[in-house]
């Protein structure tokens, strides 16, 4: 029973020499790791950057000022995306096609512009007649 133990956990010397540089490359590495901090400089940061970089990312979130009027509704003329996204039964890819085609005919004159985008149902085509207005 000792030599078939002993058979399974012993290792030639090639093999204990290989698993000391491999424990040994591995201690290393954690030891880098550790101290890395020490020896590699963090970037200097600038607090007005911050504040500019925030601004601008605030600004890219906002929606616009004129796509949502007084009574709730989405001017269909000036929303982007995130907006149409945000209506029931819109999702990404229809979002997509109505700016597509809003691009293509320089604005939208009437809401039968936008059902040719896509047939929409009838309780979608309901539902952008009641939150939705052409400007």
């Amino acid at each position: 029973m000792k030599n078939l133990f002993r058979s399974y956990v012993s290792f030639t010397r090639t093999e204990r020499m290989g698993i000391i540089a491999l424990v040994s490359l591995i201690i290393i590495f954690i030891a880098i790791r550790a101290t890395m901090h020490l020896w590699v400089k963090p970037p200097e940061i600038n607090a007005e950057q911050i504040t500019i970089a925030a601004k601008k990312l605030k600004a890219q979130q906002e929606i616009p000022v004129n796509t949502v009027l007084q009574g709730g509704k989405i001017n269909l003329n000036t929303a982007d995306s995130l907006t149409l996204i945000s209506l029931p039964g819109i999702g990404k890819g229809i979002s997509h096609r109505i700016l597509e085609r809003r691009r293509q005919l320089g604005k939208f004159t009437n809401m039968q512009e936008v059902y040719e985008v896509y047939h929409f149902s009838e309780k979608t085509r309901k539902m952008l007649e009641e939150r939705t207005v052409i400007e």
